[in-house]
């Protein structure tokens, strides 16, 4: 009976030691795992023409996206506090200096507000480039 009294000791040490009964106070907070942070993101793409004024009623459907619509999304995510920040998918949209000019504002909106903005290019020309330029970082293929 004495070969297994030191067996039967240890197994009573491990037992206290995971049952919690020797355990410091303040260690169950650190053995906890944190909770895991959630990112919300917006995905835009941008993309067709963006007529500045009024547009007929398309026959077949939605027409495309006119140029306050668009610049309207990009404020709507600046002002959102549940997004993180948005990707920008820039698909070669049809646009002049001047709506670059305002794209680029309302980007500049949605930066001041403290969220990243990621523009995706899988091609681009320079108007493209120019617009992408107004985001933290270009990701191209």
């Amino acid at each position: 009976m004495n070969h297994r009294a030191p067996a039967l000791f240890g197994l009573l040490a491990v037992l206290l030691a995971f049952s919690g009964a020797a355990r410091p106070a303040g260690l169950e907070k650190a053995v906890l795992a944190p909770k895991p942070i959630r990112a919300t993101w917006a995905e835009i793409q941008l993309k067709g023409a963006y007529p500045e004024g009024a547009q007929a009623p398309s026959l077949f459907g939605a027409t495309t996206e006119s140029l306050a619509a668009g610049v309207l999304r990009l404020d709507k995510a600046a002002g959102d506090d549940d997004i993180s920040g948005v990707i920008l998918n820039i698909s070669n949209p049809s646009i002049g200096w001047g709506k670059l000019h305002e794209l680029r504002q309302a980007i500049d909106r949605v930066r001041g507000n403290g969220k990243k903005v990621y523009a995706v290019l899988d091609s681009a020309s320079s108007m493209d480039y120019l617009l992408a330029t107004s985001c933290d970082e270009i990701v191209m293929p």
